[in-house]
């Protein structure tokens, strides 16, 4: 089962966080989900429960509401830029951890911070691709990051095997869709389709996603929803979901993005090793 982290700031998102947690405990279990106010028990000191959850968990969810840099108090300083700030050892200690994959979460359409907004340790933050989180479309977006916790899981448990076997390279974090989340990418090392194919999977970067052609019924290119990119033998491929049931297989051709179809349509197109990443299956 997955481990989920919630981090948060009270007063900026709190509400959200607590509604967040409820319903991933009630598909995940509560024994899989830590949040703050909620995990720990009165009298035990903050400390070591955090870091005993995030030690267990396999993705991290930072909500970022308006306020989550905003200075605060009389002398306007921001918490964000004190070393005792709780989330700011979180997303640190998060950030910090290979086999945890950290998402930003903006909720009500708040801004990502900027890399130079944010301290040293924690700003790779603002290179990973966000998620979004509102009450108009609470259903939707809590799908889309219900499909990270599923993939992060199962990538999680990969990479800690992989690791212990010292057979896991050292791959550095990925600008997302992050999920990058720090997105940790994914070295493949079984599956069907071509043999011996040399297959790599990660959360989409920023650059890719821009390059990516409209999909069907979008006016834009494929920067919200569900994406995943990756490159097998050389060639790039990405798979996304986007809002109202659309979903699309990209693949590169020089610099150009060309949708080949839906996944459902083009699944076969796409090498089976990445398939299996992407939990779409085979034909």
């Amino acid at each position: 089962m997955p481990g989920i982290f919630i981090s948060y700031r009270r007063k900026d998102t709190g509400g959200h966080a607590g509604h967040l947690a409820a319903d991933l405990i009630s598909r995940y279990g509560r024994s899989n989900v830590f949040m703050d106010v909620d995990s720990i028990p009165a009298g035990v000191d903050y400390g070591n429960p955090i870091d005993d959850a995030l030690d267990s968990c396999n993705i991290a969810f930072v909500l970022i509401g308006d306020n989550w840099v905003d200075p605060v108090g009389p002398e306007q300083k921001r918490r964000i830029d004190e070393e005792s700030d709780w989330v700011r050892r979180e997303v640190a200690s998060a950030l910090e951890r290979p086999d945890v994959t950290v998402v930003p979460v903006l909720v009500e359409g708040a801004a990502m911070p900027e890399a130079a907004d944010l301290p040293a340790e924690i700003s790779s933050l603002a290179n990973i691709q966000a998620l979004s989180l509102h009450n108009s479309q609470w259903s939707y977006d809590f799908e889309e990051l219900c499909g990270t916790v599923d993939h992060a899981a199962s990538d999680g448990k990969l990479q800690r095997f992989l690791r212990q076997s010292r057979s896991w390279p050292k791959l550095g974090s990925a600008a997302v869709l992050g999920l990058g989340a720090v997105a940790a990418a994914v070295v493949l090392l079984s599956g069907g389709g071509t043999g011996g194919a040399s297959c790599v999977n990660q959360l989409i970067p920023k650059d890719v996603r821009k390059g990516l052609s409209k999909a069907a019924a979008t006016k834009a290119p494929a920067v919200k929803g569900t994406v995943y990119f990756g490159t097998c033998d050389g060639e790039s491929w990405a798979t996304a979901r986007f809002p109202h049931n659309k979903d699309g297989v990209f693949k590169r051709t020089g610099f150009t993005w060309t949708r080949v179809g839906s996944i459902k349509a083009a699944r076969c197109l796409v090498p089976s090793e990445l398939l299996t990443a992407w939990k779409q299956g085979g034909c």
